[in-house]
């Protein structure tokens, strides 16, 4: 297996509690060494996002748009109902009303 050479250096100050955490990191997934394992993570970081999960990204957001209008429309439909309800109750007391006052003649 032939490695492309590397030549670059990048420099990273790390505090103590980040370095043990790396190297706990490294030892936990295998990698050879913190400089592997940052190199795999920068080029994850750095690969173009792939299309069936910017797909994806659009179609929840499209969704998140849905719920929010149907909830609004629940939140109306509510407002609605409720107000009939009153009306219901309040006729059936004028009724109530009417027949007891009739029942006295």
């Amino acid at each position: 297996m032939i490695l492309k050479r590397r030549t670059r250096l990048v420099y990273c100050r790390l505090s103590e509690d980040e370095y043990e955490t790396f190297e706990n990191t490294c030892r936990a997934q295998g990698a050879r060494s913190i400089s592997d394992m940052m190199r795999n993570a920068l080029r994850k970081l750095s690969e173009p996002e792939p299309v069936a999960v910017a797909g994806a990204a659009q179609r929840l957001y499209a969704l998140d748009q849905l719920l929010s209008e149907f909830f609004g429309s629940l939140d109306q439909l509510e407002g609605i109902l409720k107000w009939h309800i009153q009306m219901l109750q309040d006729y059936r007391q004028a009724l109530s009303k009417q027949r007891d006052g009739s029942e006295l003649d």
